[in-house]
């Protein structure tokens, strides 16, 4: 899958923070690869044993340091799953926050493909919210309903290199889904909230009068 390279490379985005909602999708995005990254650098070794192992002094002229500490793998290893959900999170209230910014409040009442992918986004940001280590769905009675977000064929043809030609539709059922542990299968799989995150920035970036595709 492609990168928000044409994002990154607009001359506005040179700032440390996003200044635009369609910004703030991608950054989110980015930051969820560069975790896959590094997960997977450690599981292959490109990553030198002694970046986990070595003591650090901080950058923030106060002499702050990262204590030395022996080599775990299996503790590494814990430690990258639970950095996935933390970028995951990071991800979902990035997207959140950026289409109640380009479209205003939202309404739990409509089901609609974007009041759906709204209503998605926002009951998953809640939950990781509450514990991000171990989110938990925790859906308000007014969110217990079926969701159902249909993601465009453009966009579907762009994450599966053209596999799919179709439209995608994801559904979410806030009644099964109430009270249960947060997994990957819950929210379709990475592929669907790459899908979900893909449709949100097409979407803000449709309504500030521009056409391209995120990449």
């Amino acid at each position: 899958m492609d990168l928000d390279t044409e994002i990154l490379n607009n001359n506005s985005f040179r700032n440390l923070h996003p200044e635009s909602p369609c910004q703030d999708i991608s950054e989110g995005f980015l930051l969820l690869e560069l975790v896959f990254r590094l997960q997977e650098g450690f599981r292959r070794g490109l990553v030198d044993q002694i970046c986990f192992m070595k003591r650090i002094v901080l950058d923030t002229g106060t002499g702050t340091t990262i204590s030395a500490r022996d080599f775990d793998s299996q503790a590494l290893e814990a430690r990258f799953h639970n950095l996935v959900f933390s970028a995951m999170a990071t991800l979902v209230i990035a997207v959140d926050v950026a289409l109640k910014r380009q479209f205003g409040d939202r309404n739990p009442g409509k089901t609609d493909s974007l009041n759906s992918l709204r209503n998605f986004f926002y009951m998953l940001r809640c939950a990781c919210a509450h514990d991000v280590m171990k989110p938990l769905w925790e859906i308000k009675g007014k969110y217990k309903t079926v969701y159902n977000v249909i993601v465009p064929k453009e966009i579907m043809q762009k994450i599966t290199q053209n596999r799919f030609h179709s439209d995608k539709m994801l559904q979410y059922d806030f009644n099964l889904l109430n009270n249960q542990l947060v997994s990957i299968g819950s929210f379709h799989g990475i592929d669907g909230l790459i899908a979900c995150r893909l449709y949100a920035l097409n979407l803000c970036e449709s309504s500030v009068g521009t056409s391209k595709l995120g990449k």
